[in-house]
């Protein structure tokens, strides 16, 4: 603290002590104090802790695959000549994510081929193929390999997303490229279900 000695007039109001003829009153040194707290204040922010905020995403590889139907035209004679029909499935995967696909044997599979059947138990054969021009039966090495055929290989590409990949099947006719015994079958709905399996 310190002595602020003004005149008696102008000290009237203030509580004060008489020193030489002047009033005196009591100052606190506040500059200083506040100076004081500024660098304590200061002193404290100037401490830091730094840590790492870690950032991540997870993007899955995925891949799905849809069903189909293969449907053969009506025949309403002898099965004499081959009966042809197509269909597509789409495959459905993320960018750049190669895959197979595998065409089971049936449920119905006899002598190395696959087998529509009717209700009444009567067998119709037929063949799937990988291309247009039924060179390439399809099959599935990932099991037991149905008449021979491999599965089809494929690519999502850079971009991934959805691709159509056609099946092709055949009814073997009757004559010198028909399966052995193939007669024309009775009257009737024939199918059978084939499982494809994809992997990636």
């Amino acid at each position: 603290m310190s002595w602020l000695c003004i005149p008696q007039s102008s000290a009237a109001k203030r509580p004060s002590v008489l020193q030489n003829g002047h009033r005196c009153c009591k100052t606190a040194i506040i500059g200083a104090a506040v100076a004081v707290l500024a660098l304590l204040a200061g002193t404290a922010r100037a401490a830091t802790e730094t840590a790492n905020l870690t950032v991540q995403f997870d993007m899955q590889a995925t891949c799905t695959i849809t069903g189909a139907t293969l449907t053969f035209a009506t025949l309403t004679g002898a099965l004499i000549n081959d009966v042809e029909a197509s269909t597509s499935f789409t495959v459905d995967c993320s960018p750049g994510i190669t895959y197979q696909v595998g065409m089971g044997n049936g449920l119905h599979y006899a002598n190395n081929i696959r087998n529509m059947q009717s209700q009444a138990g009567d067998n119709v054969p037929y063949r799937l193929f990988r291309d247009t021009n039924r060179s390439t039966a399809w099959g599935d090495t990932f099991g037991l390999p149905a008449a021979g055929g491999t599965v089809f290989s494929g690519s999502a590409g850079v971009a991934g997303g959805a691709s159509s990949i056609t099946v092709y099947g055949r009814i073997p006719g009757g004559g010198p490229a028909g399966p052995t015994g193939t007669t024309t079958p009775p009257a009737g709905t024939y199918t059978d279900t084939v499982v494809m399996t994809l992997i990636y």
